[in-house]
């Protein structure tokens, strides 16, 4: 089928629609009503007005809750034995670090690998207590420069990706292991086979097995072992932190109705190819020897969000294109909408 060129006003909606999911302001409207808009100085000019209006701000909020969908961090079923300090104070402020790191690095146009690692984040006094970080007063979230070897710079170390990746009571190596695949490398997992037990009902081989052990008997079944050689390293990788996001040394179990330190917790992993890494300092080193799958991952969801679609194989060229654009400049998010806005398939439906 043929591509058709978008009219002014088509191209001044989709432009609007993207970056402050609403109509076109007068401004806008101005440049699409006498044409100027499909000249490519006057559209870049818009781009480049409408990423430092204030309007901004929706995006902020709503592209990176829609890519990592760490607002489900407000409904886990925390289990209050476990982790009775845990308030809808703490998870809303968990929430807010996520967003206000995303908008951080996408205002100063930082480079999009300081979501994957950094030497800050964004926090208030209750969340740095929880962290075990060093104090800080009062509630307003600032953006606070984190200890040297500290475990908490980028979003895999954030409270709220942690949580959701949790079941409220206990990690889930596997779901965590999904997501970083799903959502930082853009290599989703297929779903687990239907006949399969889920982690939760193994039968444990001894009270209070490891989590790794239960892994090792789910694996088992040979239909699971090719998803899990991918998936499971690097949900160890992540062991060090608990169900709600602390640093923790050991397991811990519920045991009549009391929590109980059960054994040290073990976060060494081995890729199928080979490599092996400890923890989060060794996955995130993995992730940005290979950058180019993250930038991938962080152009195709941003392709969905501006169009509205999923990808498929006839975007092979542009996400190329755009990873490419990304690298060879400074890997921010504004280079990335500058160069997705230019692209024929931005102008054309």
């Amino acid at each position: 089928e043929g591509q058709q060129r978008l009219s002014a006003h088509e191209l001044a909606n989709r432009l609007s629609y993207f970056l402050w999911r609403s109509m076109p302001d007068d401004l806008l409207r101005q440049a699409a009503d006498d044409g100027s808009l499909l000249q490519e100085d006057v559209l870049q000019a818009q781009v480049q007005r409408m990423l430092a209006a204030p309007a901004i701000s929706t995006f902020c909020e709503t592209f990176p809750a829609r890519w990592l969908g760490f607002e489900q961090v407000m409904t886990v079923d925390i289990d209050p034995r476990m982790f009775p300090g845990v308030s809808w104070g703490l998870r809303h402020d968990m929430l807010e670090e996520t967003r206000h790191v995303f908008t951080e690095v996408f205002r100063t146009q930082s480079s999009c690998l300081e979501l994957i690692d950094s030497d800050w984040t964004v926090l208030n006094s209750r969340l740095a207590r929880h962290y075990g970080l060093p104090k800080l007063r009062g509630d307003d979230m600032r953006r606070v420069t984190l200890p040297e070897d500290s475990e908490r710079g980028g979003i895999l170390a954030h409270g709220s990706i942690l949580t959701i990746t949790s079941n409220g009571t206990r990690t889930l190596p596997i779901t965590r292991g999904a997501f970083v695949l799903e959502k930082i490398l853009a290599s989703p997992t297929p779903p687990p086979p239907p006949n399969v037990t889920p982690l939760e009902e193994v039968e444990q081989p001894r009270p209070n097995a490891t989590t790794r052990e239960l892994l090792e008997l789910h694996r088992a079944d040979p239909t699971c072992i090719n998803c899990h050689k991918k998936i499971d390293p690097i949900g160890f990788s992540l062991e060090q932190y608990d169900a709600v996001g602390r640093w923790r040394s050991h397991e811990h179990a519920l045991v009549e109705g009391k929590r109980v330190r059960t054994h040290p917790v073990d976060t060494l992993g081995q890729l199928p190819d080979g490599k092996s890494f400890k923890g989060l300092p060794g996955l995130k080193k993995i992730l940005l020897e290979d950058a180019d799958q993250f930038r991938r991952c962080l152009v195709e969801k941003m392709l969905v969000y501006a169009l509205d679609r999923e990808v498929n194989f006839t975007d092979e060229k542009l996400i190329n294109h755009l990873v490419h654009e990304m690298s060879s400049k400074d890997d921010s998010m504004h280079t990335l909408i500058h160069a997705l806005v230019r692209s024929e398939t931005f102008r054309t439906k």
